[in-house]
This record gives structure tokens, sequence and C-alpha cells, in this order.
């Protein structure tokens, strides 16, 4: 009986004891990696509430491996956090194997943890590198235009910076911060920033938090020339004689010759006989694409001397205007210059500037057409108009109040007036 209490006593101190310990973590390899044999690699781990040693295996994962663990190392301290391990050439290469790391107290209690997923032991170990292939020495780039910087690599994985170095200036230009290093290629618009040399080279160099370098750099100069091209610029619409109205979405269009695709343009409208008076932007930036959608606004000042100017914001700012002047009108308008009989007529003036034509009614007060007075038809300008006061069946209508409606595409306009 004393020794079976003795017994329950030491393993309910053993029980207790493990509750108030703490734990292992393996941080590294955990699951994925690809070490090689020969190599040297760090095997990691965090730990809590815990002192002493721990014993560190390698441990098959797979149920048809028929290596036992084999115990790496014994007696670490567990503070060290790390133990360096060179893999002996005698492990058999595989990708089913688990680091396992074990502490164990004076009283037979373990705690332990392993990798959470398998890595791979190879054998066959490949240095990282990265070679430059293009351009690579001897190759004339032109300015504005678009080349592939391309490159090989092995062992490696992530992303590059690619540089521009010259032995005429200090610094590097940074052609790009990350590009994938999978890609083996970056498509580089040269900017006409770049000044012309024959002394260019081109650096790629693998991105990591490590202190180590894997790069390469072309095995020779190769050139940047500036570019044969002119950039200009060349307005199409508005050119001249056209009449745009307020309200209106009309199509701005321009030819832009230029080095380069890429680029915006802003667009501006000049009033007046001269092009040096302060501008309505248009847009201040849109694409280089040869066509703008402008919804012309309401409150535009109604002129029949209006140039368009298309400037590209880059290529040194080519630019062209208008060859002449076109209108922007706005609404069509229409009073009553008479509102009694004159010679049994009444009279009305219609000014517009609108290319689409108008059609003129006049209705009674119940909103029944009386006459057409005009139908479809291009108004430039002022215009007078007379009604006798016949419908459009030739009977001579009531005195009283009539509406006369203009209506001009999607817009109308209405006049009240009272036939006497």
């Amino acid at each position: 009986m004393k020794k079976t209490l003795t017994t329950l006593l030491f393993l309910t101190a053993v029980i207790l004891l493990s509750a108030q310990l703490g734990d292992i973590t393996v941080l590294s390899p955990n699951g994925g990696e690809t070490w090689y044999l020969g190599n040297t690699y760090p095997i990691t781990w965090t730990y809590t509430n815990l002192t002493g040693e721990v014993y560190i295996q390698l441990v098959p994962g797979s149920n048809t491996s028929t290596q036992p663990a084999i115990t790496i190392a014994s007696s670490v301290p567990i503070a060290a956090g790390s133990y360096t391990w060179t893999i002996p050439s005698t492990i058999m290469p595989g990708n089913y194997y688990r680091i396992r790391i074990v502490w164990q107290s004076i009283l037979d209690v373990y705690i332990a943890d392993e990798s959470d997923g398998p890595f791979t032991i190879a054998s066959g170990y490949v240095t990282p590198s990265i070679t430059v292939t293009s351009p690579n020495g001897g190759e004339n780039w032109i300015s504005g235009q678009t080349y592939p910087i391309t490159w090989n690599y092995t062992n490696l994985q992530g992303t590059v910076r690619i540089e521009l170095l010259s032995n005429s200036t200090t610094a590097p230009l940074v052609i790009v911060a990350e590009t994938p290093i999978e890609s083996g290629v970056y498509y580089w618009s040269i900017p006409n920033s770049v000044i012309p040399g024959s002394n260019y080279r081109i650096h790629i160099v693998w991105v990591s938090i490590l202190t180590v370098y894997f790069g390469d750099l072309s095995d020779a100069d190769f050139t940047i020339s500036a570019s044969s091209v002119v950039p200009s610029v060349t307005v199409l619409q508005p050119n001249g004689g056209e009449i745009w109205r307020c309200g209106q979405t009309r199509a701005i269009r321009w030819a832009s010759v230029s080095p380069s695709l890429a680029g915006t343009v802003e667009i501006a409208l000049f009033s007046g006989l001269a092009t040096d008076t302060v501008p309505y932007i248009i847009t201040p930036g849109t694409p280089d694409d040869g066509i703008y959608f402008w919804t012309i606004p309401r409150n535009i000042r109604p002129s029949r001397h209006y140039k368009v100017r298309v400037r590209q914001l880059f290529n040194n700012g080519a630019m062209d205007y208008s060859d002449n002047f076109f209108a922007i009108a706005g609404l069509p308008f229409i009073s009553v210059i008479s509102v009694a009989r004159s010679g049994d007529k009444v009279a009305f003036n219609i000014e517009s500037e609108d290319a689409e034509p108008v059609s003129i009614s006049v209705y009674n007060i119940k909103g029944q057409r009386v006459k057409q007075l005009v139908r479809n038809e291009i108004v430039s300008g002022s215009r007078t108009l007379s009604w006798d006061g016949r419908d459009d069946s030739g009977r001579q209508s009531q005195n009283g109040i009539y509406l006369m409606k203009l209506q001009s595409g999607k817009e109308s306009i209405t006049r009240k007036f009272i036939l006497r």
C-alpha cells in the first residue's frame, strides 16, 4: 500500500511539473526548404519557460523510408536558440525529412517539437547565380524606344533590381527597384532624360534581406543614342470652321509623332486672335492616344474665335494649335419682335450658330400644334420669321395666347406671345 501511494505521488508530481513547464517550437527548417549535402545551415527554435539542454534529431517523415531517426547533436543549450549543422554526405537524399528538437528533464519528462512540414535534402548543390544576357556589350539603343533587358539565373527566387551604370557618373540609375527574377526579362522604355553615351552597362542584383550578393554586370559597354525622331503634334479637330455648341460632347483629335508611345498631353482652349492669352484648360493630362471627348460646359462664352492647343507633357513639350478659328455657339435664341399684327403678320427673330437643324412651330395654350414654320433647317446667324396667323390647314387662328417652340437636337426653347 505504501509503495502504491509513493508511485501515485510521484506520478502526480510529474504531471504537475509538466503542466508548469513551457514549450519548444522549431523555426527552421519548418517545411518546404531544400538543403544540400555538404553545406551548412542553421537549425533554429524558440522556447518558453525551459532551461537546460536539448538534443536534435533528423526524422524521416515517409512510411517507406527505412532510415531511422538520426541524432544530429545532443547536450545543446536550449538558450542558444540555434545549431549550425553541416549535412554529412552519408545522409540519403529525400524530400520527406523533418527536424525534431527534444528537451528531457531529470524526471524523464519530454517536451519536443517537429518541423510543421517536410523539407528536402538534395545531393547536387547548384551555386546561385545571375547572368546578364542583354544588353551585354556593343548594342546601340535609342532614347524613347523600348528594349528587353534579359538575364539567366540559377537556384534563386524572389526579385531583382536593375540598374544602369556608367563610368562617367557616380550614382547608378535605378531602372526598376524590384521585378520577378523568374520572368527573365524586363522591357525598358529609355527615357529621354538619359544622357546619350557609349559607356553604359546593365547591373542586375538579387534583392534579399541577407547580407549576400548575387548579381551580374554587362560584359562590355553598350551605347544609348539620342532619338532621330523629332517629336510633334498636329491638331486635326477642331481645325477651323467647325461650329460646336455648349452642352454638346465633341471629339478633339490630334496626331502625335514621338519616340515613345508612353506619355500624356494637355488640351487647352484659346479665345481671341492671339495665342498668348491665358487659356481655358480642357484637361491637364490625358493619354497621348489621339482622341479626347469633351463635353463643352454651358457657361463657355459663345464666340467665333476659338482655337485648341494640344501639348505633349513629355519630349520637351511639342505642341500644335488649330490652324484656323472655330465657333462655340450658345443655345439657339428666339425672340418675338412684334406682338401685334403688322400687315396681318407676327414677326420673330431666331439666332443660332448651331450646325444642327432646327424646327420651329406655333402651339396654342392647350399644347396643340397650330403651325409649323421651320422643319429641320440650318439656321446660321440671325434670321427673321413671320406668321400670318393661319394654321397648317389655312384657317385663321383666333386671338389669344400662343407658344413659339424652337427644337434643336435634344434642346428646346419656348417663348409665349399674344396674338391680337
